[in-house]
């Protein structure tokens, strides 16, 4: 899993990343993003529903709720080192998956 100071981007080449991120989503019709360990935008989110973007995460309480949802996914996440689903506190269904590059 990503230590401090590393980043996915030391291994991927942004625009390779955007690009499978974009196809996984495509394929799977699910909305993807992918995030540092603090919970910042690393890629562009790919196929993402208006009401989760423009309706919970825009309105300052909203983005408040996100952050700490998105938190607690990546926390569980690193934990066990797999997906985890979650109900997010703006009550959409969430997951987060680690992502590791050389088992890091």
């Amino acid at each position: 899993m990503q230590t401090s100071g590393e980043s996915i981007l030391t291994y991927v080449d942004i625009n390779v990343l955007q690009f499978l991120q974009d196809s996984f989503s495509a394929v799977t019709n699910v909305s993807c993003t992918i995030m540092d360990l603090e919970g910042n935008f690393i890629t562009r989110p790919s196929n993402t529903i208006a009401l989760c973007m423009e309706g919970f995460r825009q309105p300052p309480s909203g983005a408040v709720r996100c952050h700490v949802s998105d938190q607690e996914g990546r926390t569980e996440a690193l934990r066990t080192g797999r997906e985890t689903v979650y109900l997010c506190q703006n009550g959409l269904t969430d997951i987060a998956a680690p992502i590791a590059v050389r088992k890091r």
